[in-house]
């Protein structure tokens, strides 16, 4: 039996189902953001995926966000004018002493012994590093005592002072506004990941199971898909899938999916508390596309059967090919019954 579930309208369906199937087939894959040329941020894998443009691919990611269908997480924050908010912001270095912008940048030294500062290059004299200043040769053993090597600092043209850093301004390409650098409004950008929790709605929303409830069908079973089950408590429990086979099997299945590469013994124990619950005679999960140590001592201790997968097309064979064999051995099974039942009415009549 088939449930019919309500999904969301989205703007562009077809694009959203390959952005979801693309989820599904590469569990740890992560949207993430980059900033044009003109500073607007936006996701190029996006277009890449749908063929949509930009900015009909951002529709998208807007109404997956909007349903919870991916999971954001911030990837960075960058400034924008605190006028009108604007991401185009044109960058200056200047003198904290006398305001110029006519200033270099390169690594020093400090000359502890005589007080000079200057560029390395002032220093340098052939394969040594003789001071402008006193004319004393810098050794390395002195390092530390007598010169230091801060790093990059800067100099000022105008006033001819050392710093290390620089005053910075902002100045903002759309509407003019110019201020500093630490006053400008950060905005946080985000990566997207898929929401693990409705992986068994996407996985529905994409079809991508349509062929082997197909096939599992021709083979004789039942299929319900998504399955809702009564137990014993009040409300009914959810899995992707229940399957039977005659009266002999009868099996509950949930995919897990996880963006961090392993299934854990958590969403073990969350679908051990609804399996254990419903009368069934097997009961699966798909973890995708791992399992860690914790989580197999998990489904051992509640005689769970856990199938690991690569992503969603993978778990497609993998539950294939576990179909199969379960064929198989109930009908082997079948075949020894049959062959004792006979052997046994045979006895009888001796």
């Amino acid at each position: 039996m088939l449930f019919q579930r309500t999904f969301p309208k989205f703007t562009y369906p077809e694009e959203t189902r390959k952005v979801i199937k693309y989820f599904l087939d590469n569990p740890t894959f992560v949207l993430t953001p980059e900033q044009s040329p003109t500073h607007t941020v936006y996701y190029p894998a996006l277009s890449k995926i749908t063929g949509l443009p930009q900015e009909k691919a951002m529709v998208i990611l807007k109404e997956l966000v909007e349903n919870r269908w991916v999971e954001p997480q911030i990837y960075g924050n960058i400034p924008s004018c605190p006028k009108c908010g604007s991401l185009q912001i044109a960058i200056s270095y200047f003198c904290p002493y006398c305001g110029s912008s006519h200033i270099v940048s390169g690594p020093v030294i400090k000359h502890i012994t005589c007080g000079f500062t200057g560029f390395v290059s002032d220093f340098q004299e052939m394969d040594t590093l003789i001071c402008p200043n006193c004319e004393t040769q810098l050794e390395i053993k002195d390092i530390g005592k007598r010169w230091t090597a801060p790093g990059i600092w800067y100099e000022c043209n105008s006033c001819h002072k050392f710093f290390e850093h620089p005053k910075i301004n902002a100045k903002c390409i759309k509407c003019g506004a110019t201020f500093p650098l630490e006053e400008a409004k950060l905005i946080s950008i985000f990566s997207y990941t898929l929401n693990p929790y409705i992986v068994n709605t996407a996985i529905e929303f994409t079809g991508m199971f349509s062929k082997i409830i197909e096939i599992v069908a021709i083979k004789g079973w039942e299929v319900s898909y998504p399955a809702v089950i009564k137990g014993t408590t009040p409300a009914p429990h959810e899995f992707t899938m229940q399957l039977k086979y005659q009266d002999k099997f009868n099996c509950v299945i949930d995919i897990l999916y996880s963006p961090k590469g392993k299934v854990d013994s958590p969403e073990v124990l969350n679908f051990s508390s609804k399996a254990m619950d419903v009368d069934v005679t097997d009961r699966v999960i798909i973890a995708i596309p791992d399992a860690t140590e914790a989580a197999y001592d998990t489904a051992l201790s509640f005689k769970i059967e856990i199938i690991t997968a690569e992503n969603i097309s993978d778990a497609i064979k993998k539950l294939a090919a576990w179909i199969d064999s379960k064929t198989q051995k109930t009908k082997d099974e079948t075949v020894k019954e049959e062959a004792s039942y006979i052997e046994r009415f045979l006895e009888s009549f001796k």
